[in-house]
C-alpha cells in the first residue's frame, strides 16, 4: 500500500545536497499521506504519531544506505526560516524514527547480550 511513498523515499540514495533531502523528505511524506487516504474508506486525519510511525516503516523497507549522514547534512545546512517549516518538521520527524529504530536496536543488541552472559553463567 506504501510502495510509491518507499519507492520515493529510496531516491534519497541519490540526494547530494541538503535541498534535495529536504524535498525529497517532504514529497515523501505527502505520499505517504495520499497513500494512506487512497486506502482509507474514509477521510483520515494523520497525528503527529501515525507519521512518526510512517516514517519508521518507510525507513525500514527502503534500506537506504548512508541515511545518517545525509539526514545530519541537511540539518546541519538547514537555516532557521526552514527548520520552522513544513521542511524542518519533516526532517525532525526523520531524524526521530531513525532514533527510535537506533535505540530499539541497541535495547535488542543488549537483551541478547544479557541472555548470552545468563546461558554462559548457568
Amino acid at each position: 500500500a506504501y510502495a510509491p511513498a518507499v519507492e520515493l523515499f529510496k531516491g534519497l540514495n541519490t540526494a547530494w545536497t541538503p535541498a534535495q533531502v529536504l524535498r525529497l523528505l517532504s514529497m515523501s511524506a505527502r505520499r505517504l499521506c495520499e497513500c494512506v487516504d487512497a486506502h482509507s474508506t474514509k477521510k483520515s486525519v494523520i497525528g503527529a504519531d501515525d507519521v512518526l510511525l510512517l516514517f519508521v516503516f518507510m525507513i525500514a523497507k527502503a534500506q537506504v544506505p548512508d541515511i545518517h549522514a545525509r539526514v545530519d547534512m541537511a540539518d546541519i545546512f538547514m537555516n532557521s526560516l526552514q527548520r520552522s517549516s513544513v521542511d524542518g518538521y519533516y526532517l525532525a520527524t526523520i531524524q526521530a524514527a531513525l532514533d527510535l529504530l537506533r535505540n530499539k536496536m541497541n535495547q535488542e543488541g543488549k537483551e541478547k547480550s544479557d541472555n548470552q552472559t545468563a546461558i554462559l553463567e548457568a
